[in-house]
């Protein structure tokens, strides 16, 4: 081994042996990948991500091995764009998110450490200031927008919402300046938050999700926000009657009623109202 480092293998027992030895195991960027079940029994996950192995360009480098002076981290992939390697499991071409970070892997040693961890370490915690709207909805799809008005300067960096599922799901919050009125069929103006996987739990019961980056709102702005679960329709919310009617409200801060979602930045399917609590401090 050119770089000692962690190693880190993906085991599939029942991958099918290759008869023809000069058969090109799967890489990104080959034509069904990584769906074609294409893989070695006991591949190595080059930290890297150059598939050097699997393309047969090499037999080992200095990029294979995970280290904290190299790749440090092994996550959950964000779609069909990867990243990869990933800790997705892939049998029979039948792709699945683990839901694991492998993370802050130390400097390569004789003894080396790692931790495990069931989110994204990377996304900040929650404050304990909170204000709740409903938890009572009778609706679901992929995603629901609406506006928060601030009484006094904000910080919001978190969220907790209400899945119908118990799986693993993932979740998007975006957010952008102004009202969701009239923009919430333009992607343009709208940042995204986080993009996270967690587990739902369950109808009636908080998920929570917390921002990589928290949205600042100025003392008597709007700012709009969206949830969208991107990989099933369990989103509730309730019906609602008038989009910026009020919600919940306290000295700091309005929640309005919004739309309900259905494609990302396609049109509203009428008034719906977010379901959930919003973190939040008061700088």
């Amino acid at each position: 081994i050119k770089q000692p480092g962690l190693a880190i293998w993906h085991v599939d027992e029942n991958a099918e042996s290759k008869s023809d030895i000069n058969e090109v195991e799967g890489y990104p960027g080959q034509s069904g990948w990584p769906r074609n079940g294409k893989h070695y029994r006991l591949a190595l996950l080059q930290a890297d991500g150059n598939y050097d192995l699997e393309k047969g360009n090499n037999k080992d480098d200095e990029g294979d091995l995970f280290h904290g002076k190299g790749v440090n981290k092994l996550t959950p992939s964000r779609g069909d764009n990867g990243p990869y390697p990933n800790t997705d499991s892939y049998q029979g071409g039948n792709i699945r998110s683990s839901g694991w970070w492998i993370h802050d892997i130390s400097n390569a040693g004789e003894t080396m450490t790692f931790k495990l961890s069931d989110r994204d370490p990377d996304i900040q915690q929650p404050t304990s200031q909170t204000i709740e709207t409903k938890w009572d909805g009778n609706m679901r799809s992929y995603g629901t927008m609406f506006d928060v008005f601030a009484r006094t300067d904000l910080i919001i960096d978190a969220l907790e919402i209400n899945v119908a599922t118990t799986e693993r799901v993932l979740v998007e919050v975006w957010t952008r300046e102004g009202s969701a009125r009239h923009t919430h069929n333009n992607r343009s103006g709208w940042n995204r938050l986080v993009a996270t996987y967690c587990t739902g739990q369950g109808k009636g019961n908080k998920t929570p999700i917390r921002f990589k980056k928290s949205a600042k709102v100025n003392e008597r702005k709007t700012q709009a926000f969206y949830v969208r679960i991107v990989n099933k329709q369990s989103l509730i919310y309730s019906t609602g009657s008038r989009f910026g009617k009020k919600v919940a409200r306290n000295d700091d801060i309005v929640i309005r009623e919004g739309y309900g979602k259905t494609s990302r930045f396609g049109s509203a399917s009428y008034i719906r109202i977010f379901n959930g609590l919003v973190h939040y401090q008061v700088p």
